[in-house]
């Protein structure tokens, strides 16, 4: 088996890169500094999920201007006992982004469009 060589990048020491090319190099690099600017690539579906009912929670509940249901109060009084997080996670998985609700296709009708058509 041969040995590969490693070369090492300027600006981080303890990042080793594998390819030996200089172009190659270059994207190495370029990848590390996206992956350490936008920080996780994806988030797992689970997640998304649990971020999308709480956003929903949140959307049903929050009052902007009004303190009786500010973030905290809506965190303390309908997520936190649903979801226990901090207050500091729920702040974070209200930015977590989330794909748009789909739109009722020809096949998905709604309960009152089913009603409405007997």
């Amino acid at each position: 088996m041969k040995a590969q060589i490693k070369k090492t990048c300027d600006c981080w020491n303890s990042h080793t890169f594998k390819s030996e090319s200089a172009q190659e190099l270059r994207k190495d690099a370029t990848k590390l500094i996206i992956f350490f600017i936008m920080g996780k690539e994806k988030h797992h579906k689970n997640t998304i999920e649990r971020a999308k009912k709480i956003r929903q929670l949140t959307e049903k509940y929050y009052e902007q201007g009004n303190n009786a249901r500010c973030y905290k109060a809506v965190w303390r009084k309908y997520i936190y006992p649903v979801y226990p997080m901090c207050y500091r996670t729920y702040l974070n998985a209200l930015a977590i982004p989330t794909p748009p609700p789909q739109e009722p296709t020809a096949r998905q009708l709604t309960f009152w469009d089913l009603l409405a058509s007997m």
